[in-house]
């Protein structure tokens, strides 16, 4: 079975995996409206597509803590769904939750490489280009709120 991309794969889909990297996750919550815990992460294939992977219950002692931020793995066998149109955050309009079932496996030599994850570092002694700037400095994946920081200096 050859390796899809992310966009490849749809609610029908059925034999497939994927390579992908883990992006980013949450700590595990609780939902106003359900006393079930769930945790979100965020996968990221090698075209930079990402999809928002979901699980719940006592799935997350097991996938929750076996997927590592940054680590590559294969997956395959998520149940893939719909997602409300105001999930859809990454131009993919399909959402997945990892169970029990999911196959997760890491892969230790063919690993997607973390320079395309996109993060910007600034050393302290750089701090002082920005100051009396609006930086952004995250985005909050959920909820489309934008976080801005303001530099100052004092004595």
């Amino acid at each position: 079975m050859d390796l899809q991309n992310i966009r490849d794969i749809r609610p029908n889909s059925r034999k497939w995996k994927v390579k992908v990297i883990v992006y980013d996750k949450t700590q595990p919550r609780v939902s106003p409206s359900s006393p079930n815990p769930y945790q979100r992460i965020i996968l990221m294939d090698q075209t930079e597509q990402k999809v928002i992977a979901t699980t719940y219950g006592t799935d997350i002692n097991t996938i929750g803590n076996q997927l590592q931020l940054h680590k590559t793995y294969i997956i395959s066998n998520a149940a893939v769904t719909l997602q409300e149109s105001k999930y859809n955050l990454y131009n993919y309009p399909f959402q997945w939750t990892l169970k029990y079932f999911t196959k997760i496996r890491l892969e230790r030599y063919d690993t997607i490489h973390s320079s395309i994850l996109n993060y910007r570092f600034t050393s302290l002694q750089g701090l002082g280009n920005y100051i009396g700037k609006k930086i952004l400095i995250g985005k909050h994946m959920l909820h489309k709120h934008i976080y801005f920081i303001n530099i100052r200096l004092t004595k």
